[in-house]
């Protein structure tokens, strides 16, 4: 079952990347290199993920199948999508205090909240109802249990699962996810910034101060959330995802962003995927993490081809 898993978490982070790809010819022909570099390395680390868990599959490993993980996903989803929708505190700030909130009350179940809440960051402009939320929610669960051997230490794999739920769901029912909009290049400098920054704090308190990863990633993206629209009115929301989305990275493991300098690359290369795949599948909840998940994948295809991993 965990190869399965495996193919979806890889198909629909590799779909999104591909889309990103062919539209950056039309929209940003001097990135087509750039972005097929990525997608490369991409590939290549997925094919090394793939070709462990077929060694792996050949020695017994049970999943800690639960039905309080389920449980706990649905929810984390549930509640990330009431303060979002219902309590207007919006996508980043809703998942950040239900991270915090789990972090701190259910620290066992906390990653799966976690992952849960990154489902009801679903968009309002996305066409979708509440039942939609539940069965993504569930969906993501189950996707949960599944994928615990899959990419361990990866940072972003949290928000491919929920990600990979709304797709999946979109295809099945009317779900219908919208075109986001181009980025100014002002704002795409913040991003750049602030994409760097949320790597390096992220893995600072995770690694260096040995803190709960998910309380500092939910740390970095709630300042995010409630300082940047206050800052750059027309673009902070903007810019606070695009931090939330670097945490992410820098929820990997030292196996993946060893040091300050790979904390540098990792947030560079997420910069560059979140401009370019603004376009594609808008709204949907988890893309933020599947971009960040993307970007430590080509990380360690980098360390990979180093054989440094």
């Amino acid at each position: 079952m965990r190869l399965m898993a495996f193919f979806i978490l890889s198909a629909f982070t590799l779909i999104l990347f591909l889309m990103t790809l062919f539209s950056s010819f039309a929209d940003e022909p001097f990135l087509f290199p750039v972005l097929l570099l990525l997608v490369i390395l991409t590939v290549f680390s997925m094919q090394n993920e793939f070709k462990k868990q077929l060694k792996e599959q050949k020695i017994h490993h049970s999943e800690s199948v639960s039905l309080l993980i389920l449980l706990a996903t649905v929810a984390g989803a549930l509640i990330s999508y009431l303060l979002n929708i219902y309590f207007g505190l919006g996508a980043v700030v809703a998942a950040s205090l239900v991270g915090i909130v789990g972090s701190s009350l259910a620290k066992k179940y906390s990653v799966s909240i976690y992952c849960g809440s990154f489902v009801g960051m679903i968009s309002p402009k996305v066409l979708h109802d509440f039942t939609h939320v539940l069965m993504a929610s569930f969906i993501a669960g189950i996707l949960f249990i599944l994928s615990q051997k899959v990419y361990k230490g990866i940072g972003g794999k949290l928000g491919a699962i929920a990600f990979s739920s709304w797709i999946l769901l979109s295809w099945l029912s009317k779900v219908e996810l919208v075109k986001g909009n181009k980025i100014s290049m002002m704002t795409g400098l913040y991003i750049f910034i602030f994409s760097v920054i949320g790597v390096l704090l992220t893995h600072i308190l995770s690694i260096r101060l040995k803190k709960d990863i998910v309380a500092s990633s939910s740390a970095v993206s709630l300042i995010a959330g409630l300082v940047f629209p206050v800052v750059y009115p027309d673009s902070g929301s903007t810019i606070a995802a695009a931090t939330m989305c670097a945490s992410f990275v820098g929820m990997s493991s030292k196996r993946i962003v060893r040091h300050e300098l790979d904390a540098l690359l990792s947030g560079t290369i997420m910069g560059i995927l979140f401009l370019m795949s603004v376009e594609h599948f808008g709204g949907a909840g988890g893309k933020l993490g599947t971009i960040a998940f993307g970007s430590a994948l080509c990380l360690k295809g980098i360390h990979d081809l180093r054989g440094k991993t």
